[in-house]
């Protein structure tokens, strides 16, 4: 039996449950809580991080532009090897049929930009293919970021919704932290990333959607709760353990 360090939990072993940074090397944290530290650096960290990300990028720049630099260079020396090429591709049945119905689209209409924005769209709803791969790589992103997905939709459906206001993990964080992971409405331990997001005052009875309106509560509380208000939700949960 392995105990973490941080919240003293209990697990059989190491593989599966702490990150493993070099072969056979555990971290001292199990996952859940080496997520959480990860994520409270970066939150409190945000302007070092920013300045690093935008050095590299700075670097990446010259790379970009030293490669541009010998791509032109190549289409220069290469120019009649290249120009032979193009003239094989465009002669190709299926290019040359792409080719026409983008000629009429735009004989069609003036603003040809636009058509053709259409046709892409008309394009990706009818090529299987690329419908397949859309999908894979948004299953992947739900998959590798699901905590990321889950505020995404929320924000969301509380635009749809006509609520003003947004929030980030960041915030999710900090609202954990303050609470010290510990559910809002009945104190029960949510440090196992099983925390849910609850509006404070409801969406629907005007509620905003910022992090000042916000609380972290476990599923169940956050799913009893609705659309009640906190007196309400408060008076329902005597009546339920009373």
């Amino acid at each position: 039996m392995v105990f973490c360090k941080k919240c003293n939990k209990e697990y059989p072993s190491q593989d599966g449950y702490f990150q493993e940074y070099k072969r056979g090397l555990f971290r001292s944290v199990c996952k859940v809580c080496r997520c959480l530290e990860v994520k409270e650096y970066r939150c409190k960290n945000r302007d070092a991080i920013n300045l690093k990300d935008r050095q590299a990028r700075a670097l990446g720049l010259d790379v970009a532009i030293n490669r541009l630099n010998q791509r032109r260079a190549h289409r220069k020396a290469n120019k009649d090897f290249l120009s032979k090429k193009w003239a094989e591709y465009n002669a190709i049945p299926a290019v040359k049929q792409r080719a026409i119905e983008l000629a009429k689209i735009r004989k069609a209409d003036p603003a040809w930009r636009i058509s053709r924005n259409k046709y892409l769209v008309l394009y990706r709803k009818s090529n299987q293919r690329y419908l397949e791969c859309s999908r894979k790589s948004d299953a992947t992103r739900r998959l590798t970021f699901p905590e990321k997905h889950r505020i995404k939709n929320a924000n969301r459906r509380a635009r749809q919704a006509g609520s003003s206001g947004k929030y980030s993990g960041c915030d999710v964080i900090n609202i954990l932290i303050s609470q010290k992971f510990k559910c809002y409405w009945c104190g029960k331990d949510i440090s196992d990333g099983k925390h849910t997001v609850d509006h404070y005052i409801p969406l629907t009875k005007g509620g905003a959607n910022d992090p000042a309106n916000l609380v972290a509560a476990c599923g169940y509380c956050n799913s009893s709760k609705g659309a009640k208000l906190p007196d309400e939700f408060l008076q329902f949960r005597k009546q339920i353990f009373n």
